[in-house]
């Protein structure tokens, strides 16, 4: 849809994982970086010569040639959506798919359900938060007050979203999946100006992907104890490495 062909996709994923690595060395994200900002750069070019029916084509058209995108504000949109939009709704799709075969109340509401859906994948964003896993650093811009502390203007402070997805003032009982919660106040996607451009199609991704599973493969179960599933510790996107499953 992007307009990567479909033998470089390996390449853009493996600079993608390294991209979001917390353990990677800075010198190799930053080389990883350089070597996919050049790979896009000359996809990019390719395509202003010929637009494909794609998405970059279609920017080329209607945008880049009319003068609202430049060439490197388009190479930049695709990095953005390549790690971004690819990381974070890949790792729900496998949290989410986690916790329907943890628990089979979940599975049947998914599957058998369809109505309570888009709710259903609202408590499951909430729940697994997993675009900010390790917080994000912020400047306070005034002098503020949260909870009991003062914050002065200038001083750093860490933003935790999944934290106050967890708040149990506003989430009663936050530790646990509720298949009945309104969660549609959460924080997954962000707030105010820093609010996720993807949000709708994330959770359209969401909604598909786990309604697909649950009705074609009823019986899905994982193949491993949950003891022995690898989370993303050591990534910026939580979720897990691999979710051996059968049915």
């Amino acid at each position: 849809m992007i307009g990567i062909p479909r033998d470089a996709m390996a390449f853009y994923l493996e600079h993608s994982e390294t991209l979001v690595s917390r353990t990677e060395h800075s010198n190799r994200t930053g080389a990883a970086d350089g070597e996919m900002i050049a790979a896009l750069d000359a996809l990019v070019t390719e395509e202003e010569r010929a637009p494909g029916d794609n998405l970059i084509g279609r920017l080329v058209v209607d945008e880049l040639r009319h003068g609202s995108l430049s060439h490197d504000e388009l190479v930049r949109m695709i990095h953005l959506l390549i790690v971004a939009g690819y990381e974070n709704p890949a790792n729900m799709i496998g949290l989410g798919a986690l916790s329907m075969v943890m628990d089979p109340e979940w599975f049947k509401a998914v599957s058998a359900q369809p109505e309570r859906l888009p709710d259903l994948v609202e408590e499951l964003l909430r729940y697994h938060t997993v675009a900010s896993h390790d917080g994000a650093p912020r400047v306070a811009a005034e002098d503020m007050t949260v909870g009991d502390v003062t914050i002065r203007a200038g001083e750093g402070m860490i933003v935790y979203l999944a934290s106050a997805n967890r708040d149990e003032e506003a989430f009663p009982n936050a530790d646990e999946l509720d298949l009945d919660r309104d969660a549609r106040r959460h924080l997954a996607f962000g707030q105010g100006v820093h609010m996720c451009v993807g949000r709708f199609l994330a959770r359209a991704q969401l909604q598909i992907s786990l309604s697909t599973l649950g009705n074609r493969i009823p019986t899905l179960r994982l193949a491993v104890p949950i003891e022995e599933i690898p989370f993303r510790e050591d990534m910026h996107s939580y979720g897990v490495h691999k979710l051996p499953v059968t049915w």
